[in-house]
Formats: structure tokens, sequence, C-alpha cells
């Protein structure tokens, strides 16, 4: 039995006395401040990796981490911290780097340029995470949004007393967090914190320890979070973010899905008047198609990007009730396509639209051809949506989805294919009336059928001995007569 790993976030609310939270703040100044010395004593290795492929920059940044250790050592700082800072520095590297070579005039953070906004572009990142290492580069992102004065949050990796944390629960159904928060030499260990009798969420073993270089923390979770990542997954790496009301606890949880071998194709058509259409076909037979209505979603985002444009700024309420809601949608939506993929056993298929996705706040990936739809189809959501389709996939067992080239998907017909930019009526561009045939749909369900052929067309009809397809797609899609 094949397994599949796949990596959440979940978030809690930690309330402590003033004594923990002087603690946790000094700890967090420190650590900021080893953070800046460590990437400014890198800084200079960022060009020499861009130029590099990906093998080579995997080692090299394999030895940045070394050095990296070695120029923590002086830092008053806690074995736990060491170890964060040193994992922080490098994925701030690899992710600066990883966005120049898509074209964005990306930097490294200093303690002087703190106001670089990279939140929607960690979000986007985070929630299409399938390995840890994808989940540092997010996170380094989010957490580089504009500075508000709190200082960077504190990182754990491991789950033992030394130097890493651990989620526990007593026997009342309390859960607490142990933190390795300080140094052996710090003037907080003189007091030692005693763990008696609890249990460990990730072993499931009781606990029994003291430490002098350690806080336990209350932690508040419902009964969500614990049916869905502390029944289901385990603890992997925590992160205490300090905000303006308080303080949260930011914890990565492992999942394993048994692998599902797909025996369907489900295409998805991310358009305008409908946000996703999809159908599900199998050897040219559709067996299941249907859309989410968009129009509501872009009504509501066109009436925010104008009220934005008129207060000339992007850190208003309206601004961020904008970005709940669109991702509640994009939520609804992905489950949708989700369950329906594992209803029918499907090998999602999305049109590679990497270049339209490119908000306006991006630059167009190097070589990338020139488009005049940037304007209309650069919308965060159709993103969102690949990146929340990537993990909810991964989640449930089934492939992340496959990308095959947008170009004709909206203009050919899955009937016949025929392939004719006269099969969109120029009056009525929701209809599709193929101009061989006379078949007629909706003109985005017609796409994602067209979508989910040319997934199977892909996987069915390639010549591996002579590396290219058997024949064209137009030719392919016609059922024998």
């Amino acid at each position: 039995m094949r397994m599949i790993k796949t990596f959440k976030t979940a978030v809690f609310n930690v309330k402590f006395s003033k004594r923990k939270g002087n603690i946790i703040d000094t700890q967090m100044r420190l650590a900021e401040n080893a953070f800046y010395d460590v990437i400014e004593r890198l800084a200079h290795h960022v060009e020499p990796l861009i130029k590099l492929n990906k093998e080579q920059r995997k080692d090299m940044l394999t030895r940045l981490k070394k050095e990296a250790s070695q120029l923590i050592k002086p830092h008053p700082l806690s074995n736990a911290s060491k170890s964060g800072v040193v994992a922080d520095a490098i994925a701030q590297i690899s992710s600066t780097v990883e966005l120049r070579l898509t074209g964005q005039d990306a930097k490294l953070p200093t303690r002087n340029n703190r106001d670089i906004d990279t939140y929607d572009i960690g979000m986007d990142m985070l929630v299409g995470s399938l390995d840890l290492e994808s989940q540092d580069l997010a996170k380094q992102l989010i957490y580089s949004k504009p500075y508000d004065g709190m200082p960077r949050p504190l990182l754990w990796l491991r789950t033992r007393p030394s130097d890493g944390a651990m989620l526990l629960r007593d026997g009342l159904g309390r859960y607490f967090v142990y933190i390795n928060s300080h140094s052996s030499k710090s003037k907080f260990s003189k007091a030692k914190v005693v763990i008696n009798d609890l249990v460990n969420v990730r072993t499931g073993e009781t606990e029994n320890f003291s430490s002098s270089t350690g806080l336990l923390l209350p932690i508040q979770l419902s009964k969500w979070h614990q049916s869905e990542f502390l029944a289901k997954g385990k603890p992997k790496s925590y992160r205490l973010i300090k905000k303006a009301d308080g303080y949260i606890l930011a914890v990565t949880f492992e999942f394993k899905a048994e692998k599902i071998e797909p025996a369907t194709y489900l295409g998805v058509d991310r358009g305008i008047d409908k946000i996703a259409a999809f159908a599900v076909t199998s050897k040219k037979e559709v067996l299941k198609k249907d859309f989410c209505d968009g129009n509501e979603l872009r009504d509501y985002q066109k009436e925010c990007e104008t009220n934005a444009r008129k207060k000339q700024t992007k850190g208003n309420a309206k601004y961020i009730r904008w970005r709940g809601y669109t991702d509640l949608i994009m939520h609804k939506i992905a489950n949708e396509i989700v369950n329906t993929a594992l209803k029918y056993r499907s090998q999602v298929v999305l049109e590679d639209l990497t270049n339209i996705a490119n908000g306006h706040h991006h630059r167009r990936a190097r070589f990338a051809r020139k488009t005049n739809f940037n304007k209309v189809l650069s919308r965060q959501q159709y993103q969102k949506l690949q990146h929340l389709l990537n993990y909810k996939l991964s989640y449930v067992g089934l492939p992340t989805p496959l990308f095959v080239r947008a170009a004709g998907t909206s203009i050919t017909c899955n009937r016949c294919g025929n392939y004719d930019s006269k099969n969109r009526d120029l009056n009525e561009r929701s209809l599709f009336l193929c101009k061989s045939c006379n078949y007629q749909d909706n003109a985005d369900v017609n796409a994602a059928v067209t979508i989910s052929m040319k997934g199977e067309w892909l996987t069915t009809q390639f010549d591996k001995e002579h590396k290219k397809m058997k024949n064209r797609f137009s030719d392919w899609i016609p059922l024998p007569s």
C-alpha cells in the first residue's frame, strides 16, 4: 500500500502570564537580531545561487546551512531557537532566489526594509505546500509582511524537551505546548518547569521531565481542531507568533493518505462567467459536468478594487474582508471538485494559465510571451484554486493536478474535434456552438470537457520511444464511426 504525505497548518491562541510573556518577547528579539545577522552575512550568495541549476542550488544551500550554524553559535539563544533561526535564514534565501527566477524583483529582508508586503504570495504558496521545504518557503513570505513593531516568530523543528516543542494533553482534556525557549545561561533558567503525566499528542506516550530552559503554555483549540488535526495528523513543526492583541501558535501537521490510482479524468475550466466549470470523462464519454457560478464573486471583487483605488490603500478593512470572502468561496469550490474527483477516482486536469495567473503586482516570468488577457484574467482566485486543489487532492490520496496547454480549449468541440474561433458567439460568450457538427453547450462546460479529454489524450497517446504524440488532439477526439 503506497501512502502520500501532506502537510497542513493549524493556528491556536496562546495565553500566559506576564513573566512568561517577558521571556518570550526577549527571546523573539534575540532571535530576530540573530536572523538578520545571519542573513546579512550570507546575502552575497544570492546572485551565485540564481545562476545554478536545481541540484547545484540544493547542494549550495546545504553548505550555507552549515555556514549559518557556525554564524549562529555566539548568539545567546536556546538550542531550538538557533536551529529555527538557521532554518528561517536558509528558507528566506531560497525563497528569494526562487522568486527572482520567476522574474520578480525579490530582495532579502533587512532591518530597514520590513515594509515589503509578500503576505498574499506566501499564503498562496502555503495552501499548496505538499512538503516541509515548500511550507518553509511560504511561511518566510507570510512572516515578512509589513513590519508593525512585532518581532519575528520563534520556530521549533523538533519534538523533544532539549531543543524542540511538543503538544501535550492532561487528564482533564486540556492542551498545552511545551517549548524550549531560552538558553541554559539565561537569567530565566533559574526557574524550572516540571512536566508530570502529560500525554504527548504526537506519540501518545506519557511525558515526565523537568527543564530549566523551557516553558509550558496553555493553548486554546476547538473540537474541530481535535478531530481534523490532532486525531488525524502528527505535529511536525511549531511557530509562536506575536500579534498586536496577543500570541498565536501555528503548528504544521503531517498527514498520510492511501494513494488512489485514477480511473477517470476531471477537467476544470477557470473562466470569467463561471469561476470553475468541471467535467468528468472516461474514454471520451462524459460522466458528469457541472459548474460554479462566479458572477457574485466577480462583482464583489470589482467593487472592492474600485473602493481600494479610491482610498489609495490596501490596508483598509474592505480589503481584508475581500481576502476572507474570496478564500471562503475558493475553499467551497475546491471541496466540490475534490469530492467529485474522489467519487469518480479522477485525475484532475487544469489549464496551464501561468502567465495569465500572474497579478499586476507580479512580473511576467522570464521568456513568457506577453498577453492582452492579463487585466481580465489576472485574478488571485484562479491561482488560489490551483493551490487549494494541490493539497486537498493529496490529502485524500489523489494525485496533484495535471496541466495542459490552455490554447484552443475554449474553441475546440469535444464531440467532433472542430477547432474554430467561430464556435464561440461574440455576442453571447457563454454559448458554445460548433460550426461543424452543431453541438451546443455552455462554453465553460464545453471547455472543461475538452480539458478533461486533453488530459486523457496526453497520458494515453504519448509515444515514449519517439518522444512525441501519436496523433493530433483534434483528430483523436471523435469517436470511431
